[in-house]
């Protein structure tokens, strides 16, 4: 298989391989992408972190966390951007990928053609944080602010807790 220069090559970093193989064809059938290599863990990250311009990583691996794959990837090749690709969306997880240098999250519930947007965007360089964990992050920090309201107005009347 010879690579375009011109095309956005990428690396999929997952330990399930049947979504490997469904995003190397999809995205292998794209005009201006060529999947350069396949990753199952973090230590194959590092081997496999040349020369790609986006990977598109799991948070989820058998030897570490997509974080940690993240921080491989930038190690090894500075301009490459990193999609977190994941059904993790707690803030402890998404923190600790937005500091190891990821420049996008996609959920695995997404449709392909979003997780092939977020590659075309952050190659071009533009930050991707899909809807999905915006709003799965919003609904967790209202229900905390609730909760927190909840115990601040308890025992006061109404028009107490009103003001």
């Amino acid at each position: 298989m010879s690579v375009n220069p011109k095309r956005i090559r990428v690396l999929l970093v997952d330990d399930r391989q049947l979504l490997t193989d469904a995003l190397a064809h999809v995205l292998g059938d794209e005009p201006d992408i060529d999947v350069v290599g396949v990753a199952c863990s973090v230590g194959a990250t590092k081997r496999l972190a040349r020369r790609v311009d986006v990977a598109l990583v799991d948070y989820r691996l058998p030897d570490g966390t997509g974080a940690d794959a993240a921080r491989a990837i930038r190690a090894r090749h500075p301009a490459a951007r990193v999609v977190m690709l994941t059904e993790v969306s707690d803030d402890v997880a998404i923190r600790a990928s937005i500091r190891a240098g990821t420049d996008a999250f996609v959920t695995e519930h997404d449709p392909f053609r979003d997780v092939v947007s977020a590659v075309r965007s952050v190659h071009a360089g533009t930050a991707v944080a899909r809807r999905t964990i915006a709003s799965d992050r919003g609904a967790r920090s209202h229900r905390r602010m609730r909760a927190r309201d909840d115990v601040a107005t308890d025992g006061l009347t109404p028009r107490e807790a009103e003001v």
